[in-house]
């Protein structure tokens, strides 16, 4: 099942970091390489719990996306979001009218992790689902006391006809 807004959310970041504007955060700190991941580079490390990635998934569905043209420079048309719309969410700088790309595709991926275990559910459900609807026309088309056995064929009673 895909849903639309996250790949179009997805879509945005692609776009947003095809033109340029935004930003990892590491760009007015020299001695931070861009995008650096590396745990030897952080401190206070604290991982994201299910509730917060369900929040972070919440806000990054709701990113209203606009095209638009810069009023200066590239005049081509872009795709991405606008930043006083989504003011609080963790990607928006709103005063260096930026986006921090690493914080919004860590959302996306929030969003990406969160819908894997609902698709993986779902799954599962479907799974007990389909195993009792076969269940149930095995002893509808067998009787009650049947059961089927991997590999082989129910038996049919004959009806006679009317």
């Amino acid at each position: 099942m895909i849903n639309h807004h996250f790949v179009a959310a997805l879509a945005a970041v692609v776009g947003l970091s095809l033109v340029g504007c935004a930003d990892n955060g590491a760009a007015d700190r020299p001695d931070v390489p861009e995008a650096s991941s590396s745990r030897r580079l952080k401190e206070e490390i604290v991982y994201v719990s299910a509730a917060e990635l369900e929040q972070l998934k919440e806000e990054v569905v709701k990113v209203r996306l606009a095209t638009f043209r810069y009023k200066q420079g590239d005049k081509a048309r872009h795709l991405g979001f606008i930043i006083e719309d989504s003011p609080g969410i963790p990607a928006s700088d709103v005063l260096r009218s930026r986006v921090d790309l690493y914080a919004y595709t860590s959302m996306a991926v929030a969003a990406l992790q969160v819908q894997a275990r609902q698709i993986e559910q779902l799954e599962a459900d479907m799974d007990v689902l389909s195993n009792e609807v076969e269940h149930r026309t095995v002893s509808l088309v067998c009787g009650p006391s049947s059961t089927l056995r991997t590999g082989a064929s129910p038996r049919f009673h004959e009806v006679a006809p009317p």
